[in-house]
């Protein structure tokens, strides 16, 4: 079995390997054998106790084969070469329609190949499976953005932070729509002021921040007394 897993900004595929019983448990489970637990996929974690980000998993029993044209996919966009990564990936998406993480891969390569409709088109897909997806949204956005669709692009980020609200480029991103798009910095300065919760050592998150509170006519928190 093949698990997808995605976990911030990243893309992997595990093996999950099943570990052999000893022999004294093995007749008792054949004498006993327990209900199936029946796992429901997509799975997603929000990590708290100390941990943060989100982890979200896939399932599905790709062959090998398939599993391996995914990762050619995805490294043929890390090269460039993204009408071979189109090939590859609509070759898993007929094997397995219902991972989204192929989608996202595919809409990537669409988008820098400069076909904005096979790209919507797939993210909305993704998005159908997992609504709300942080990685697809933050594509999405972007894609709408380009377009000039600067609305449906803020609703896009808006709606992938109320179930994502770890996923750090939607608040960058979202900040950036705000400020240079939409000409309205305090919506700009609340989503940089909420990145630098999660990640306080962001110093160009708190550059843009700082430069935003002096516009706005707002003393800045980080600054310090001179004595």
């Amino acid at each position: 079995m093949k698990i997808l897993l995605s976990r911030l900004s990243s893309l992997a595929l595990l093996l999950l390997l099943a570990a052999c019983l000893p022999p004294q448990f093995e007749e008792t489970v054949q004498q006993n054998p327990a209900p199936p637990v029946a796992e429901s996929f997509p799975q997603v974690t929000h990590y708290d106790g100390g941990r943060s980000g989100f982890e979200i998993r896939e399932t599905s029993d790709l062959p090998e084969a398939t599993a391996n044209l995914f990762a050619e996919g995805v490294a043929a966009i890390q090269d460039g070469q993204y009408a071979q990564a189109v090939t590859l990936l609509k070759q898993v998406i007929e094997v397995e329609p219902d991972l989204s993480a192929s989608y996202i891969a595919i809409a990537r390569a669409y988008r820098k190949l400069d076909s904005p409709q096979q790209a919507e088109e797939n993210l909305q897909k993704a998005l159908a499976i997992i609504p709300g997806h942080p990685q697809a949204s933050n594509e999405y956005a972007l894609l709408l953005r380009a377009q000039g669709r600067f609305a449906e692009a803020r609703a896009i980020y808006d709606q992938a932070l109320a179930a994502y609200p770890e996923y750090l480029p939607l608040y960058r991103n979202l900040g950036i729509l705000c400020d240079l798009y939409q000409n309205d910095p305090s919506c700009a300065l609340h989503q940089f002021e909420q990145y630098l919760q999660i990640d306080p050592v962001a110093d160009d998150i708190r550059l843009w921040a700082t430069e935003l509170r002096m516009r706005l006519g707002i003393p800045d928190e980080t600054a310090t007394e001179v004595q």
